[in-house]
């Protein structure tokens, strides 16, 4: 969704070459994340109301925290924020 909004080159051309096994998911990202031409902000305001949490991850995140886990952390393979 965000290489589609703010991407300032080809990403697509990135994604036939991954889907290929040309390159790794890892060149992937960089070399496709790297096109992003908004800063965080930009990015966060235009996923508000675009994006939906998984069913069930309310409770997981409350089940965490009654059983002590100090925070949650999300691993990807795409873009930090």
């Amino acid at each position: 969704m965000l290489l589609d909004a703010f991407a300032t080159g080809d990403w697509r051309a990135l994604d036939d070459e991954y889907t290929a096994g040309k390159i790794t998911v890892g060149e992937f990202n960089e070399r496709a994340f790297s096109m992003l031409g908004a800063d965080k902000k930009e990015m966060l305001d235009y996923l508000k109301g675009k994006i939906v949490i998984r069913a069930g991850f309310k409770d997981f995140a409350s089940l965490c925290k009654k059983k002590g886990i100090p925070s949650l952390l999300s691993v990807t393979d795409g873009i930090s924020m």
